[in-house]
């Protein structure tokens, strides 16, 4: 009721803007409000790509120009202009000219704000400082990590924030072995239910992760590590592959007990071990902004165990946050099997699919994200892809995906960690849904290093402000 006119903003390319004038035209009760549109683009030469915004012309039909777009939102009562100043000229016009508050008491209001003293200073955190492009791990760069360290070492990273030295790091990888060994609790899956639900069943369950002391000087690595152990005896519960972790030596990389686990294999592929090492690695942190850290550290305000914070975490997981690897793989599956099936390239039938994708309201997952224009974590998943003889077909698809979307859709998205991870594991030969539970395996290390901190370091039941989080530990540095 306090809308007095509708401002639609588009460019050239797609063809949202006529579907748009089709709905008018159809259901004109769906749009009291006067509309004015400002289109861009009114000068790219037609049928050229221009920057992420082109033209489509399709056989017998033109649509996606400039003209086309003016043309359809005319013929349905909505005037469209190309400028800013036009828009301001035209919504002028259609609103008489009608004044919506008093400009000077809107300085006065704003110059109270400006003279304001600034806001006091967030709190803290050690963990990982989250930048566009770029993501520190007590200082040193998740690309690195992930190129020259192992899981194992990782986690005590962000618990401990240094590295252990090799007689920490072995004594770490034992108790994960051990962990994994132990027996895990008999836990009902239903059919077709989420992992990251199965998942937090185990955790909440788990006896032998509740009673696991977190005392002491590394009490806190300690129990991160066994947690660590845990999760692969859990995932070879949810896989069937409980044999293959039956005659462990104790003697074995904790990648190749993580390879077991999700193969059921006990013949070790070590390029297809540390690859799968490498992904877990990439998805250990983002900060504490995602929903699954905000979970765990509201838990962990209240002082819930460590096994019931993580779950939370872990719940929070899902299709939305961390999960469209899974997504993305049967999208490159489909695309895949489509250029096979009607022998046509593969990249036009991903623009089929893609198209049909949105016509019918479809995400196309493993595009986007909410801070990253390049996700650090792509170049250093598929080159190894590359080294390991892994990347195939799937891969080779999702590198050329963000620009068919930007033809088929007319906007530029960038790639995702969870696209990455989901072509790879498809031309590994894995259960897509292995794309989402390698995520949530890597976010439990960072989930564990978040519940750590704040016991240790926050108030009891605090409010916490996300957004006000300060990284305030090591600056950068090298892998030595």
């Amino acid at each position: 009721d306090n809308t007095d006119l509708v401002v639609v903003a588009g460019q050239i390319g797609g063809c949202q803007e006529e579907l748009l004038a089709e709905d008018i035209k159809k259901n004109p009760k769906k749009y009291p409000k006067p509309l004015v549109a400002l289109i861009s683009g009114a000068h790219a030469p037609e049928g050229k790509t221009m920057g992420h915004a082109g033209a489509i012309v399709s056989p017998g039909q033109v649509y996606g120009t400039f003209q086309s777009k003016k043309q359809a939102l005319e013929s349905v009562g909505v005037p469209v202009v190309n400028s800013q100043y036009d828009l301001i000229t035209e919504v002028q016009k259609r609103l008489k000219k009608k004044i919506y508050f008093d400009m000077e008491n809107y300085y006065k209001k704003m110059k109270t704000i400006w003279d304001a003293p600034s806001k006091k200073t967030g709190w803290g955190t050690l963990i990982t400082k989250v930048m566009p492009n770029n993501l520190l791990i007590s200082g040193y760069s998740l690309q690195d990590i992930v190129e020259k360290k192992g899981f194992i070492e990782t986690a005590y990273l962000l618990v401990k924030g240094e590295f252990p030295d090799k007689k920490t790091a072995e004594e770490m990888r034992k108790i994960a072995i051990d962990a994994a060994k132990r027996p895990a609790p008999n836990v009902h899956r239903s059919k077709k239910e989420d992992i990251s639900k199965t998942l937090v069943k185990y955790f909440v369950l788990d006896d032998e992760l509740a009673q696991y002391p977190e005392e002491g000087t590394n009490g806190a690595v300690k129990k991160t590590v066994f947690g660590i152990g845990r999760t692969a005896r859990y995932l070879s519960g949810i896989l069937h592959t409980e044999k293959a972790l039956e005659k462990l030596s104790g003697d074995e990389p904790f990648s190749h007990v993580i390879y077991r686990a999700v193969t059921g294999n006990t013949m070790v592929n070590e390029q297809h071990s540390r690859m799968i090492e490498a992904m877990i690695v990439a998805c250990v942190d983002h900060g504490v902004t995602p929903p699954s850290a905000q979970a765990t550290l509201i838990a962990a305000t209240t002082r819930a165990p460590y096994e019931i914070a993580v779950a939370q975490g872990v719940g929070a997981i899902t299709d939305v946050h961390g999960g469209a690897g899974a997504k993305a793989a049967q999208l490159f599956t489909e695309c895949i099997l489509k250029s096979k099936k009607e022998n046509i390239d593969v990249a036009q039938a991903t623009r089929e699919i893609m198209k049909k994708y949105i016509e019918e309201g479809k995400r196309i997952e493993g595009l986007g994200h909410r801070l990253h224009t390049k996700d650090p974590r792509r170049d250093v998943l598929w080159n190894f892809s590359a080294q390991t003889g892994i990347a195939g077909e799937h891969v080779q698809l999702y590198k050329k995906v963000s620009t068919i979307f930007e033809q088929v859709r007319g906007m530029s998205l960038p790639i995702n960690v969870d696209g990455v991870i989901g072509a790879i594991v498809t031309d590994m030969g894995l259960d897509p849904a292995m794309a989402k539970a390698f995520f949530i395996y890597g976010r439990i290390a960072g989930l564990s290093a978040h519940y750590f901190e704040e016991i240790a370091s926050q108030p009891r039941m605090r409010q916490i402000h996300f957004n006000e989080a300060l990284y305030k530990g090591k600056g950068p540095r090298n892998i030595q």
